[in-house]
């Protein structure tokens, strides 16, 4: 029998059958570099079909829109910005949907060094391990992100000068896996599967290192 891992939980450690579907799991300059910032020719899509831009890092002029959400996560969220004065909720939310689409591409495509710049050591583990057993399957995924339909900071932390952002996303993803012969083994090539998603990014703002990194994929709250 094919195992079934999600590695939407793969920190808090529990299965979501939903999303094995999603994940394509198998049937049964001087300015550093933002890890999140998309490469060159590569501009994800959101629903309006923008393109994605710099995660976190506000540009001179830029005015920073007031978070009109959760007053404590609004409350965190300045307190990150009076550490990181370049730090601008709205250019992080921008880049976050950035990160969503290429690291679900990555892992579709089995491209570990895009995940390994894109998350912490722990969650890259998890990663290859699926891709590692994927690949022993002979399954091929051709998953495809059709659109994301929103994203939205659901909450924040602040530990000494660590912050965690969670972002929680909704996306419409055609789910397809192929087996060794080519057959279509889990969805199809018009199946449209609606995604809900609660992804946890970090960093360290007491650091030089610009970087956000991915430390929890679990399922959003319906």
């Amino acid at each position: 029998m094919i195992l079934e891992i999600v590695i939407f939980a793969m920190l808090a450690g529990f299965i979501a059958l939903r999303l094995v579907h999603v994940l394509g799991r198998g049937p049964e300059d001087e300015r550093a570099r933002d890890t999140f910032t998309p490469r060159p020719g590569h501009s994800p899509r959101d629903a309006s079909g923008d393109a994605a831009g710099d995660f976190g890092a506000a540009s001179s002029g830029d005015v920073v829109v007031p978070f009109t959400g959760d007053p404590e996560v609004r409350a965190t969220l300045q307190d990150v910005q009076k550490l990181d004065a370049n730090f601008n909720h709205a250019q992080f939310l921008t880049g976050a949907k950035a990160a969503y689409e290429m690291v679900l591409e990555a892992f579709w495509a089995g491209d570990e060094d895009t995940l390994k710049d894109l998350t912490t050591d722990e969650v890259f583990d998890q990663f290859k391990a699926a891709i590692s057993d994927r690949a022993e399957q002979k399954l091929t995924c051709e998953n495809q992100l059709m659109a994301l339909r929103s994203a939205e900071i659901s909450s924040a932390s602040l530990e000494g000068t660590t912050a965690e952002i969670s972002v929680s996303f909704h996306a419409e993803v055609v789910v397809l896996m192929r087996n060794a012969n080519g057959a279509i083994v889990e969805g199809g090539e018009s199946e449209i599967v609606d995604v809900r998603d609660r992804w946890t990014f970090a960093r360290n703002l007491g650091q030089s290192d610009p970087n956000w990194l991915l430390v929890e994929t679990d399922r959003a709250e319906d």
